[in-house]
């Protein structure tokens, strides 16, 4: 039973649940035991990657350790889906000051699991376009096509070179129009 209702006591309780001791609590997801204990204390709260190794490696949600909603430890084993929820209303808590952990919609934890999905089955180079995909459009701006070689050349003509090369075109076309082969 928890006798306080915060972040430090419900780890706390988790680990002692668990019969682990900060060592061996720490141990199992990476961390120093005096982050554990610096927890505990209040001291401090794991970071989004502590949390996400937590509630993976133990089986609990993200929003039964930072907000006490859910079930707690041996209560009941939640879904992928609940674990994936709390996870990314802690990673947008994190970069939106203005957070609001109603906005994250059903939908979006769908798309975003199966865009996950998706990418994890994909080869690394097809991740790597995906990842430039994204981030040109975050960014507000389209990829670059592949260029063409005669296009660079051509780029880098003056003025004078481009209508030569305009003319010598046209005279090509002509040539293919007329069917005149000399």
């Amino acid at each position: 039973m928890i006798t306080n209702n915060s972040i430090s006591s419900r780890i706390k309780h988790l680990r002692e649940r668990l019969n682990l001791n900060q060592k061996q609590f720490a141990s199992s997801i990476g961390v120093s035991p005096g982050n554990v204990s610096d927890w505990e204390k209040g001291r401090s709260k794991p970071t989004t990657s502590a949390l996400t190794k937590i509630s993976t490696t133990f089986n609990i949600s993200s929003d039964w350790i930072l907000l006490g909603h859910g079930p707690g430890p041996g209560e009941y084993e939640f879904t992928s889906g609940a674990r994936i929820k709390g996870i990314l209303r802690e990673f947008v808590k994190e970069r939106t000051p203005s957070y609001n952990a109603n906005e994250i919609t059903q939908q979006q934890i769908n798309q975003i699991e199966e865009l996950l999905n998706i990418f994890m089955e994909l080869d690394d180079d097809s991740r790597e376009k995906i990842l430039q995909i994204a981030k040109a459009k975050k960014e507000g701006r389209s990829l670059e096509q592949p260029t063409n070689p005669l296009t660079e050349i051509y780029e880098g003509l003056n003025n004078n070179e481009k209508q030569q090369v305009l003319q010598f075109m046209k005279f090509l076309l002509f040539q293919r129009g007329t069917g005149n082969k000399d």
